[in-house]
């Protein structure tokens, strides 16, 4: 005979806190069939608690739930619900024994909780502020063809806190969101489909496929951000692609060539190679015609850039499990490489030249490669300071990887490319040939041009980095100087695209990394990835959850061309993960990629980030997120579509000779560039 015993306790919520259910509701435990489901055992709550033991089930292992009749007539059942320590509650195949114990019993709530704390901008006090109470705030549930249903709705108290209780789910694993709103300061309902919460970034505001009991406690609630016009979406805009160094280096010109009042530049690399001082010399041009023009550059990293040569020998010499004779080759091939790397780093000559230019203004964006305890603008607002938490008390790396360039407050380009001969050339390259064997190396890269409103939003991202660099207070034009926290928009043409402008900004604002995830975690038919720098746990999770969950995706690497050995073999270390979990994973061939973009469903993310803990922490970067079908398909068709011809399959036989390293590599790998970078 087989017998089932469950330890019990049930609990749901008052209007003010959880109690135990009503004395008297009925417990039935059943044993989930095809065709009629049996009832092993049932019984009466006291204090909210039972115990049921059912017995002469007609299988070996039963698929048990509980159902529930509350003495008001109310039913409930567990199917499709969990425990408050994850136990599901249709527990497929249970085998003879017990669950739960008289002092520690399995514990249910009927109601889906959550527990939330809503912020929100103060203007007049220049800091955060809760939300005020009496706003309502509502449960929605998503089902899969676009349909909304509010499921439990409430209002905040006096903290801005809330409590939305709810009963009455109609799928077993829910997609739920939280909308907020108009009311104490929102003009207009806030959704938390673009939000992930400041206290826990890795929790998208979109919960999907949701089992779990409810969300955050009463001791600590989940907090939201729900300032006016966060996110910022811009409508009307331009977004044009920029596909390797042909197309920029043609974009690049005629924007410069065509400037008649400012031209802000932001970029990470500088080079003294032909296509940096060509650049250099059409932004003198400019110049020299009244345009004012100012350029944000990391000479530092410019200078140094060639020292990931010297990592290859290391990783050569000491890693890399090569035989004597390719080791050799190996490192002849760097030792040729190193002086010309070195000398296109020696910028002293190019940037003399340009600080002697009238009208081009040229400040230094490099910091330390070690930061202790790294400063912070002061005007950050104390609630958004969690991000700074996450950062260990020394951080490495901190870069403003961005790529900008913004041409009369009207146009702006972003994306991967920084300004020199492997990215900026005027014969395109041929994808048949290996990288070594064209006239110079030419790397795959891609840039955005926008167009429209979205263009103030870049111009005020470029006066916040300009102006902590010690830059003048330059005036923002009137749409530009709007405020960002308004949630005002304006006036744009209805015709063109929708377009969001994401951004890292280190222990002050991880949005990128939060909408990439966000948007990750809820898409519903493909995802394309083309990255050359990938340590992201995070990001390799939600990719392996994807696929898993039926989404096809898609993820386009460098090969051995990769310039940092680091990353190329931290993203090979993360292949079999991936392959396992029904990820494709491709590497392009015979030349460096370069590019970081995103096409997920209908939306595409453009920019500098990379999927790695260092654009996503401690790096400056910036991205467009364009929420367009049609864009998106293009993007497709021009990009992934070409690229996938270029590119090898990775398949697991592949990984042993893809992976030629030591245990000592792996190590290093796996705690510290997974880690940290």
């Amino acid at each position: 005979m087989t017998r089932h015993t469950m330890f019990l306790r049930f609990e749901m919520w008052d209007g003010h806190q959880l109690r135990p259910i009503p004395d008297g509701t009925r417990v039935f435990l059943c044993d989930d069939d095809p065709l009629m489901d049996d009832v092993l055992s049932e019984g009466m709550t006291l204090n909210g608690r039972i115990a049921l033991t059912g017995s002469d089930p007609d299988e070996a292992q039963p698929d048990l739930y509980l159902r529930l009749r509350l003495p008001d007539g109310t039913a409930w059942c567990s199917k499709g619900r969990a425990a408050t320590d994850g136990t599901p509650g249709l527990l497929h195949d249970q085998r003879p024994g017990w669950l739960g114990a008289p002092d520690t019993p399995l514990v249910f709530r009927l109601d889906w909780l959550a527990f939330l704390a809503l912020v929100a901008w103060d203007a007049e006090s220049g800091g955060p502020r809760a939300l005020a109470p009496g706003v309502p705030v509502a449960l929605i549930e998503h089902d899969p063809f676009g349909q909304q249903r509010v499921i439990a709705t409430s209002e905040t108290d006096a903290d801005g806190r809330v409590v939305l209780a709810a009963r009455d789910l109609t799928e077993e694993a829910p997609d739920l969101s939280v909308r907020v709103g108009p009311g104490g300061g929102l003009t207009s309902a806030w959704d938390s489909r673009e939000a992930f919460a400041v206290d826990a970034p890795d929790q998208p505001g979109m919960l999907v496929d949701h089992r779990g009991p409810g969300l955050g406690h009463s001791d600590a609630p989940v907090v939201f951000d729900v300032r006016p016009g966060t996110p910022r979406w811009h409508v009307g805009c331009g977004a044009t692609l920029l596909i390797d160094g042909v197309a920029l280096l043609e974009a690049l010109e005629q924007a410069i060539g065509g400037a008649t009042q400012t031209l802000h530049v932001e970029i990470m690399l500088f080079f003294a190679d032909d296509s940096g001082w060509r650049v250099a010399r059409t932004l003198a041009a400019a110049a020299a015609r009244g345009v004012m023009v100012r350029l944000l550059v990391d000479w530092n990293t410019t200078r140094t850039i060639h020292q990931l040569i010297g990592a290859e020998r290391m990783w050569t010499r000491a890693l890399r499990t090569l035989e004597p004779a390719a080791r050799d080759a190996e490192l002849a091939r760097l030792a040729a490489l190193a002086p010309e790397e070195e000398a296109r780093g020696e910028v002293d000559a190019l940037v003399a030249f340009l600080e002697t230019q009238d009208g081009i203004t040229l400040l230094d964006s490099s910091f330390s490669r070690l930061s202790l305890d790294p400063s912070l603008p002061e005007d950050i607002p104390a609630a958004y300071r969690e991000a700074e938490s996450a950062l260990p008390f020394f951080t490495l790396a901190r870069i403003d990887h961005r790529k900008l360039i913004i041409v009369d407050g009207e146009r702006a380009l972003l994306g991967g490319q920084n300004i020199g001969q492997e990215y900026l050339y005027t014969e395109p390259f041929d994808p048949d040939l290996a990288a070594e064997d064209e006239p110079w190396h030419k790397w795959h890269d891609v840039f955005v041009a926008l167009d429209g409103s979205v263009v103030g939003d870049c111009e005020r991202l470029f006066r916040e980095r300009w102006v902590a660099e010690g830059g003048d207070e330059f005036p923002l034009d009137p749409v530009t100087a709007m405020d960002a926290h308004s949630g005002v928009q304006p006036d744009t043409v209805p015709e063109g695209l929708r377009v969001r402008l994401l951004r890292t900004t280190p222990g002050h604002d991880h949005e990128l990394e939060r909408v990439l995830l966000q948007r990750l975690a809820t898409a519903r038919r493909e995802i394309w990835v083309a990255s050359p720098y990938f340590s992201s746990p995070e990001a390799r999770d939600a990719l392996c959850a994807a696929a898993r969950r039926g989404v096809r995706v898609v993820f386009i690497l460098p090969d051995g061309h990769n310039d940092s050995i680091d990353f190329l073999y931290a993203g090979r270390l993360a292949y079999e993960g991936l392959l396992d979990a029904g990820v494709e994973v491709y590497e392009y061939q015979r030349r460096m990629s370069h590019t970081k973009v995103l096409a997920i469903d209908d939306a595409a993310i453009i920019g500098s980030a990379n999927l790695n803990r260092t654009s996503f922490r401690r790096h400056y970067e910036v991205a467009a997120l364009i929420d367009d079908a049609a864009f998106t398909e293009t993007l497709r068709e021009r990009l992934f579509a070409v690229d996938l011809a270029r590119a090898r399959r990775i398949t697991a036989a592949d990984l042993p000779a893809l992976l030629d390293i030591n245990v000592a590599a792996r190590a290093w790998l796996r705690g510290v560039v997974w880690t940290l970078f």
